[in-house]
């Protein structure tokens, strides 16, 4: 859904889902967006929305999603990542980019 808004550059998941472990618990998601989506995105359906607002997409998709526009800029994004990859025991499990076959020109 994030995908059909035109506006990811990046999408991240992390957590759980990149362990070893049979039934992860939760999902989590890390999307950047293109630069001034946080001005439009409420003028999505609301289906799309879901995606972007944290507690909503926690009860729909059973995910923790977090996003941010380009304008963080990427040393901040790399800053933000290291972070996300920690889990609360301060283990790195990894963060894995999600990476679309039709990705041609940089962005997904």
């Amino acid at each position: 859904m994030a995908r059909s808004t035109g506006a990811l550059r990046l999408a991240f998941i992390y957590g759980s889902f990149v362990t070893d472990k049979p039934f992860p618990r939760d999902l989590d998601v890390f999307l950047f967006m293109q630069e001034g989506f946080d001005r439009v995105f409420r003028q999505l359906p609301q289906l799309q929305q879901n995606v972007f607002e944290h507690d909503r997409a926690r009860l729909v998709f059973e995910a923790d999603v977090f996003w941010a526009t380009e304008a963080i800029g990427l040393d901040e994004l790399n800053s933000w990542l290291s972070v996300y990859q920690l889990s609360r025991d301060m283990i790195e499990p990894g963060i894995v980019e999600v990476i679309f076959g039709d990705r041609d020109d940089g962005s997904i």
